[in-house]
C-alpha cells in the first residue's frame, strides 16, 4: 500500500473539489466560476486560473451575480497579487483558512476504539429531525455539496463501542 502525501495546496484543493463540489464549475476567461447552490463559501467562490486584469475582476463579479451569488473570491498562495487588487475595490478578507497536513502515522499514537456503522437509506428519523431543526434556524445545516458527491444516497449511523479495560 502506498502512502498518500500532499505535495502542495493544489492537491488538497483538488481533493476538496472532488469531495465537497460546487454544483457547477465553469471557466470564464481567466476565472473558474463556481455555482455553490447553498454548499458554502468555497464552492461559491471564483478563483483565477490564468493571468487577469482589473477589468476581469468585474467580469467575474458579474458572472457570480448572474448566478444569484454575492461576489466572492478565494485566494491561495499563488494568487497573492489578487488580494491587494480586491482590497483596492473595497473587498475585505472573509473567513481566512489554515490547512494543516500530516501523515496518519504522526496522528496515531494509540489504538482507536472499536467502531461499527450501518449504511441505511432512507434517512433515519434522527437525521430527519436534524434537518427540521436546521430549517428552523438551528445549528445543524443540511449539506447540498455532500448530496452532490454520492451517486447512491445513504446515511451512515456510527456507534462507538468502547473497549472494556
Amino acid at each position: 500500500m502506498q502512502k498518500q502525501t500532499w505535495d502542495d495546496l493544489g492537491d488538497i484543493l483538488t481533493a476538496l473539489d472532488a469531495t465537497w463540489p460546487a454544483a457547477v464549475r465553469q471557466t470564464m476567461g481567466p476565472w473558474i466560476i463556481r455555482d455553490g447552490q447553498g454548499g458554502g463559501k468555497r464552492v461559491s467562490a471564483a478563483t483565477p486560473n490564468s493571468d487577469w486584469t482589473q477589468a476581469d475582476i468585474q467580469t467575474a463579479e458579474a458572472a457570480m451575480r448572474d448566478l444569484g451569488q454575492s461576489p466572492l473570491f478565494m485566494i491561495t498562495e499563488q494568487d497573492q497579487k489578487l488580494d491587494p487588487a480586491l482590497a483596492d475595490t473595497g473587498y475585505d478578507i472573509v473567513d481566512p483558512v489554515n490547512i494543516y497536513s500530516t501523515s496518519v502515522d504522526n496522528l496515531i499514537t494509540e489504538r482507536p476504539p472499536k467502531v461499527s456503522m450501518f449504511s441505511v437509506w432512507p434517512p433515519l428519523a434522527l437525521r430527519t429531525l436534524s434537518n427540521a431543526f436546521s430549517d428552523q434556524g438551528g445549528t445543524a445545516p443540511s449539506c447540498p455539496s455532500c448530496d452532490r458527491v454520492c451517486e447512491v444516497p445513504c446515511e451512515v449511523l456510527w456507534e462507538v463501542l468502547w473497549e472494556v479495560f
